[in-house]
């Protein structure tokens, strides 16, 4: 049989089995999450490196189109005197 002493430290234990397992359960819960977590930043840490990488070759074309830019501006500046010499030649000014 059971004494009264023994009944308080069986339930004593219960209380701190409960604890532990509680314990146990939430760290588990909170890996799971933290698991998640991580995953999720990978996930964004490679859409924001993708991103960088279409913005970096932006960045690489932008000599190129500098060099368009200035020739077209050669060739308007071309056209301009062109039209203005054959409306000198026609009289029209």
């Amino acid at each position: 049989m059971s004494t009264p002493i023994g009944e308080y430290v069986r339930r004593k234990l219960n209380i701190v089995e409960a604890i532990i397992i509680a314990g146990l359960v939430g760290v588990g819960a909170m890996f799971f999450t933290m698991r998640d977590a991580l995953i999720e930043l990978r996930v964004q840490t490679d859409q924001t490196n993708k991103t960088l990488g279409q913005i970096q070759a932006q960045l690489n074309d932008i000599p190129a189109i500098r060099q368009s830019i200035a020739e077209m501006r050669v060739q308007v500046d071309q056209s301009k005197d062109d039209i203005k010499e054959l409306r000198t030649m026609r009289g029209l000014h």
